[in-house]
């Protein structure tokens, strides 16, 4: 995906929001793992995180979210452990 068209996306995904709709599994995963990779800007992921302090999260939110975390995780074992281990100061075992 090009950038202007990340851009578009997170533009259709916010309007989508801001109609009081819910995303869909795939498409809160695809957020979650573009805003992990810096492809969204801060204005962008500031505007998305106030709709959810706005409204409660839909389940299929919530598990397209825990998707991606899931599957960056899985990518990224050692720095994920590594991550783990700065942050509570002990291992974790994946």
């Amino acid at each position: 995906m090009r950038n202007i068209e990340k851009t578009n996306y997170m533009k259709q995904i916010l309007y989508k929001l801001f109609e009081h709709q819910y995303l869909g599994r795939d498409e809160a995963r695809t957020i979650l793992q573009n805003i992990a990779q810096g492809k969204y800007n801060d204005a962008q992921v500031a505007s998305l995180i106030t709709v959810f302090l706005m409204r409660n999260i839909s389940v299929e939110e919530l598990c397209g979210f825990r998707d991606a975390l899931l599957e960056m995780r899985e990518q990224n074992p050692e720095e994920y452990k590594r991550l783990y281990k700065a942050e509570y100061g002990m291992t974790c075992e994946i």
